[in-house]
């Protein structure tokens, strides 16, 4: 039998739940980002982080001066997004800063190498009505169809998948706020990528939301979906 307690109690501690939970954004952070990120101080975030390398949850890169801290991998990500969708919602938020984050956030955000919330979910709904995306009873995304993959081919947003690799080309992903399933695996990180390359959507530097720019509002009038920033 797994001796998973020894994972869980990782997860346990506040301050960690609020450190893996910044991290599944999917960008290395220095600790200073994260500490601010988190409303707790430098010295209790590098406590926690080495606690959390040490159970192998998270791992860090050396990039110049700056030491970045990110999820270990893919598993370490799931698992995170599948606690995130079995937790409790949080009480009502007290400040407008922390509304508006909530919201942007609930909006779009990067879900580790991947898109999530609303934005993420139109996507699925406009895919399929245009035959490009097979879904199932529960609007599950299941397969590309050859008209997706002939039109994102065409877009260039399949240029750098793998040709070879165990990663699977198109999986489901529980997002925590909509309570459905967006696209995940390989094509789910090319999507995001491509949307980020093309400047169609930014990143922000407060929290792992994303905002769609006025050149992807452009793009995306084009997909039919519902993608007015919050």
């Amino acid at each position: 039998m797994a001796d998973f307690a020894g994972i869980a109690r990782l997860f346990a501690h506040p301050t960690r739940a609020s450190i893996v939970v910044e991290l599944l954004g999917g960008i290395g952070l220095p600790s200073g980002a994260i500490a601010h990120r988190a409303g707790v101080s430098p010295s209790a975030v590098s406590n926690h982080l080495a606690v959390l390398m040490e159970g192998g949850i998270v791992t860090v890169v050396q990039q110049g001066r700056w030491r970045l801290y990110q999820l270990a991998d893919q598993d370490v990500a799931r698992l995170v997004e599948a606690l995130n969708t079995m937790s409790t919602p949080a009480n009502a938020l007290s400040t407008l800063g922390a509304q508006s984050s909530a919201r942007r956030m609930r909006y779009a955000r990067s879900c580790y190498d991947h898109l999530a919330g609303q934005l993420a979910i139109d996507l699925i709904d406009g895919f399929a009505a245009r035959d490009w995306l097979q879904v199932d009873d529960a609007h599950r995304p299941v397969r590309l169809t050859r008209h997706g993959l002939d039109h994102f081919t065409a877009l260039g947003f399949l240029d750098a998948v793998p040709k070879t690799g165990s990663r699977p080309f198109l999986r489901s992903c529980t997002d925590w706020t909509e309570r459905r399933e967006h696209i995940a695996g390989i094509l789910g990180a090319a999507l995001l990528n491509g949307m980020l390359h093309r400047n169609w959507v930014e990143r922000s530097t407060a929290d792992r939301s994303l905002t769609v720019t006025p050149v992807g509002h452009a793009a995306l009038t084009g997909w039919s979906i519902n993608h007015d920033n919050p």
